[in-house]
């Protein structure tokens, strides 16, 4: 399920959260309450919230967690967010966290150890170091190159933003 048609079985299938008198991050917690307390196979959450800076803050939160903003509807002036909550709530922080870590462990591994392989001379821990780094390259290489990008799509679009004129 992509995207959510405006059906009411849809509307009644959702968790509604009303937090309209709860600004940030009040209202973002009680959403990640009923999120923890629904059942797993609970996907649809709406979010009633007064907050002015509702939906950057639901976005960023859904970014963080890996939730989804479907979107924002203000109907009879009540302001209603809609979220899709993630099968899996890894933080995305975390885990780039982690790949940058493990980009830096494996690159160091490979250079203390490259020179006891080169010469020959190398103790069998630093073997198996050097091997395990070796077998770790591609996925780390990988992962840290779509890091890499990703932060510098970001940074291309606030320059974008930024040299526009008002």
């Amino acid at each position: 399920m992509n995207a959510i048609s405006k059906t009411d079985s849809d509307v009644q299938a959702a968790t509604v959260v009303d937090a309209h008198q709860a600004l940030a991050p009040v209202n973002i917690v009680m959403l990640q309450s009923a999120m923890n307390a629904a059942p797993q196979d609970q996907e649809l959450f709406v979010l009633k919230s007064s907050d002015p800076q509702g939906e950057v803050n639901l976005r960023s939160f859904c970014s963080r967690t890996g939730h989804h903003f479907l979107r924002m509807e203000i109907c009879d002036g009540e302001t209603q967010y809609f979220i899709r909550k993630a099968k899996s709530t890894r933080c995305a922080a975390c885990s780039n966290v982690r790949n940058v870590v493990a980009g830096a462990a494996t690159v160091a591994i490979l250079v203390a150890t490259t020179p006891y392989i080169i010469e020959g001379a190398a103790p069998s821990i630093a073997t198996a170091a050097f091997l395990l780094a070796l077998c770790m390259l591609p996925s780390v290489a990988c992962n840290n190159a779509a890091l890499f990008i990703k932060a510098c799509k970001k940074l291309a679009e606030r320059k974008v933003v930024s040299n526009n004129p008002v």
